[in-house]
């Protein structure tokens, strides 16, 4: 359940990041907002395009239920150190978490900050995460909104969404 201060309905154009979008009609889709040098990008959570992302500052093409202030939790089990992070992957490097995305429509797949000035990483260290969830809030108000895990290429929400 989310209080009714927790979330607002909306365009993903107006969603600062780090925001969860999650559908609000049958064929809405779900995204993850994320900062980038010139503006919000939008990373597809679910859907024929997921892990693809492209820029979402004044967006309204897309809608959906905007969760603001967001955050991620990694499964430690699923870390993967090698220097190939598959699209959907979280990467844990230099003072920041990084999403791994394509980027409007290329086949390369590029790093997208989610959350910068973390505790810093040892030198040139990074892990990756094939398992990760998307959470709101703390200690008993904790809730979890989406889970991703690579290895069974599943995606999606731990409630139902609209069908």
């Amino acid at each position: 359940m989310l209080a009714a201060s927790e979330f607002s309905i909306g365009f993903i154009g107006t969603a600062e990041a780090p925001t969860l979008v999650l559908p609000v009609e049958k064929y809405d889709l779900a995204f993850l907002i994320v900062p980038a040098a010139d503006g919000p990008v939008a990373v597809f959570l679910s859907g024929e395009h997921q892990f693809l992302a492209f820029p979402s500052s004044g967006n309204e093409s897309y809608k959906g239920i905007l969760i603001p202030s967001v955050s991620i939790e990694m499964d430690i089990t699923s870390v993967d150190t090698s220097s190939f992070h598959p699209p959907g992957a979280m990467v844990r490097r230099r003072d920041g978490l990084f999403m791994a995305a394509r980027f409007d429509r290329m086949q390369e797949t590029k790093l997208f900050a989610v959350s910068r000035d973390l505790a810093t990483c040892s030198r040139d260290l990074a892990a990756g995460f094939t398992r990760w969830q998307i959470t709101l809030g703390t200690g008993r108000d904790r809730r979890q909104l989406w889970k991703v895990d690579l290895r069974t290429k599943t995606s999606g929400a731990p409630i139902a969404l609209p069908t």
